[in-house]
């Protein structure tokens, strides 16, 4: 995951439906679970934009495209631009569009204006797409690992034991 996310390049327009499909494509790799195969993996989408859909597929098309909850971040400001060929662009935050992108799917609309509060806003969608402490034995194989070793050291003992006068 950190290879592609390493290879992603900045574009001078947003495609949030793109975007989307592209997460959607992602899950469908997603292993089964070997207890029970056929069940759907649970899975949830973190959209961080800035909510305006330039180029590409619409983002509503995408939210509907399978029952996924997307949940959204407008990250920005209503008076926000970036720099383009020594021109300033403006690129204020479409809060609708994001809202409507998760009421679609199910998720939660957030906002992260201040860079500080985005961290809050991952800890509440932390705290709603849940977690689960799986306890599971794992001696076996340590003690495995353990026993592999004690063979190897005892036959260096008895390789060098073997020449000795």
């Amino acid at each position: 995951m950190t290879a592609a996310i390493r290879s992603l390049r900045p574009q001078a327009s947003t495609a949030m439906g793109e975007g989307i499909y592209t997460s959607l494509a992602a899950l469908v790799q997603v292993p089964p679970d070997p207890d029970d195969p056929k069940a759907v993996p649970p899975a949830r989408i973190v959209l961080l934009s800035d909510g305006k859909t330039q180029v590409g597929r619409p983002s509503d098309q995408a939210a509907r495209a399978q029952s996924v909850p997307i949940y959204t971040i407008a990250y920005g400001t209503p008076d926000g631009y970036i720099d383009i060929g020594g021109r300033r662009e403006p690129v204020p935050v479409d809060r609708a569009e994001l809202a409507r992108v998760s009421k679609i799917s199910g998720g939660e609309a957030h906002t992260a204006e201040p860079a500080g509060e985005l961290k809050q806003v991952y800890k509440d969608i932390g705290g709603s797409v849940g977690k689960e402490k799986v306890d599971r034995e794992v001696t076996s194989r340590y003690a495995g690992f353990g026993l592999g070793f004690a063979i190897l050291a005892a036959l260096g003992m008895i390789s060098l034991g073997a020449r000795w006068p």
